[in-house]
């Protein structure tokens, strides 16, 4: 069996009570944790393969 490769580095970042509740919701909603959602959104995939990037909307703005 081929181990993934070792993850070594980090993000962070800080939100509100509420965002914390919404993004507990959204994980939940699709059995994952939210380290396991974070990283699925971040890098652009979840089980169905498509991106959840469209339908967060925790804070409803972008940055560019």
């Amino acid at each position: 069996m081929v181990k993934p490769p070792l993850r070594t580095k980090s993000l962070g970042t800080k939100v509100s009570d509420g965002e914390y509740a919404r993004l507990e919701a959204l994980a939940s909603a699709h059995g994952q944790t939210i380290r396991e959602l974070i990283r699925s959104v971040l890098l652009g995939r979840t089980g169905a393969g498509a991106p959840l990037i469209p339908s967060v909307g925790v804070s409803g703005r972008s940055r560019r």
